[in-house]
């Protein structure tokens, strides 16, 4: 089983209807080339090693498969993913884009379950806590903040210091 992030060149893609659900499906198709690391480096993934990524198109999914398919370059309507629009059809095919796998269970298999690895929708900046929010917040729970507290502190020893003492002081009393 493949689990993490990957560089996948995309072999072919089509439309077809999808069986027990509404909508559309746009089906990808692609080679995966090398495992990505977190530190940025790259290793070949050994053998052809292909998978397909089922997108099955709804008012609830459409939203995250366009911005999918942009991230991989496309631009156009969605039905110019399937070949059989002529020459109005747009290929992906040769596009190299990041995937990522995790595992996942369906009817009782564990399987991988291939997506997009596109970056986050940036958030834009929070406002901060009114004073009102906060002491709510206090209100709520603060007595379980003291608790936590309370009880790394008795957990913890105290702190010991090495500093020495200065005996060169004439403030002493002897």
């Amino acid at each position: 089983m493949l689990l993490g992030k990957f560089e996948c060149e995309i072999v072919s893609h089509h439309i077809e209807p999808q069986g027990t659900r509404k909508g559309p499906q746009i089906v990808l198709k692609f080679q995966v080339t090398n495992k990505l690391n977190a530190d940025g480096t790259k290793e070949p993934v050994e053998g052809e090693v292909f998978r397909t990524k089922w997108m099955t198109i709804t008012e609830k999914t459409v939203d995250r498969y366009s911005e999918d398919l942009a991230f991989l370059g496309f631009q156009g309507d969605p039905s110019q993913l399937d070949p059989s629009a002529g020459d109005q059809f747009i290929s992906l095919a040769g596009t190299t884009g990041s995937f990522y796998s995790k595992k996942s269970t369906y009817q009782g298999t564990e399987r991988e379950d291939w997506n997009v690895d596109r970056p986050k929708a940036s958030r834009a900046p929070s406002q901060p806590l009114d004073p009102a929010s906060r002491m709510e917040m206090d209100v709520l729970f603060g007595s379980s903040f003291k608790k936590a507290q309370v009880a790394v502190n008795v957990a913890s020893p105290p702190a010991t210091t090495t500093e020495t003492a200065d005996d060169s002081s004439d403030d002493g009393p002897f």
